[in-house]
């Protein structure tokens, strides 16, 4: 299944954990793509609450028409969670995803586990993964 892209200046966020049981901690990766598919920002971390920091990230970096893809259906759209985080932005709306249409933030969670604890890129990813972008 491929990347679909979000409505007209829309933009969705991709997101995946990582679980690393011998060094005991989690990776988060994020990719935030516009109507174009174009990567507009990306990041992976290491220690992360999955959900709010993929949300957090495109709330700091001022998004506001967003399309949340969820792989383990961790957001459950009828928490509350789910009404603060939709009264924030003018548009929010969640789908749940298979992991290959998640590839992009897989590979950044990957990451997180052999490289520094977070790192962010604006309108890019890390340069080994634009294969697969």
């Amino acid at each position: 299944m491929l990347h679909s892209p979000p409505p007209l200046h829309g933009y969705k966020i991709n997101f995946d954990g990582a679980i690393f049981e011998k060094e005991n901690v989690a990776g988060l990766g994020v990719v935030i793509r516009n109507h174009e598919g174009l990567v507009m920002a990306s990041l992976f971390e290491v220690k992360a609450l999955v959900v709010g920091r993929a949300v957090e990230f495109a709330l700091e970096l001022g998004f506001d028409n967003i399309f949340l893809e969820d792989l383990w259906r961790l957001l459950d759209t009828s928490s509350m969670t789910f009404f603060f985080l939709a009264s924030i932005f003018s548009c929010f709306i969640v789908a749940h995803v298979r992991q290959q249409c998640n590839q992009v933030a897989h590979s950044l969670a990957r990451k997180a586990i052999v490289s520094s604890p977070m790192s962010a890129w604006m309108k890019d990813v890390s340069l080994d993964l634009l294969t697969i972008v």
